[in-house]
């Protein structure tokens, strides 16, 4: 929320002053509470406190049930009801929370050679064998199929976007701020 681009000649300031500068209403839309108590968080117009993720749980049946997609239905309609212009940060634990997609997602990404995909939708926190490049495999396979669902989610949000005719003046950025190592450090 802070960056010394947004910067005055006092120094940096949040994204959400950044946007009452310019004119914009702003909002903060996230699924982790400590958000809103950080003191960029709070600086935001309005905030909406999305469902946080389950850490446990089985994979889901369709794409709606979904952390993601119930994410981002919330913020569609919250959407409906913005006044213009505004500008909206939506913060999504996701990709380093509980993975939910459908199996079908993880499917995507499996040839018939390759062992099943796995069913885990809790991350485990410990280092990946080196020697079982199957198991590594099978991680790379979640979190593409995690990735490919944000991306449909997106794609859906977008698509409202243009029917309600907001697209045209509507810019929408999607920033991943961490990876997750599959590679050459386990």
């Amino acid at each position: 929320g802070r960056h010394a681009q947004f910067g005055t000649s006092e120094g940096p300031t949040t994204f959400a002053a950044a946007a009452r500068r310019a004119g914009l209403a702003s909002l903060l839309m996230a699924d982790d509470p400590r958000l809103f108590e950080h003191p960029a968080g709070a600086d935001f117009d309005d905030a909406l406190e999305l469902q946080p993720f389950a850490l446990a749980g089985p994979t889901a049946d369709d794409v709606e049930s979904t952390h993601a997609a119930r994410a981002l239905a919330a913020v569609s309609e919250r959407l409906e009801d913005l006044s213009q212009p505004f500008a909206v940060w939506l913060h999504l634990g996701t990709l380093g929370g509980a993975w939910d997609a459908p199996t079908a997602f993880r499917e995507r990404f499996r040839d018939e050679e390759d062992p099943p995909v796995p069913t885990f939708t809790t991350l485990p926190e410990r280092a990946l064998p080196r020697d079982d490049l199957d198991e590594r495999f099978g991680f790379a396979q979640a979190y593409a199929g995690q990735l490919a669902l944000v991306d449909a989610c997106v794609g859906g949000l977008l698509e409202q976007l243009t029917e309600s005719g907001r697209d045209a003046d509507t810019a929408v950025v999607v920033l991943g701020l961490r990876g997750l190592a599959l590679g050459e450090h386990a």
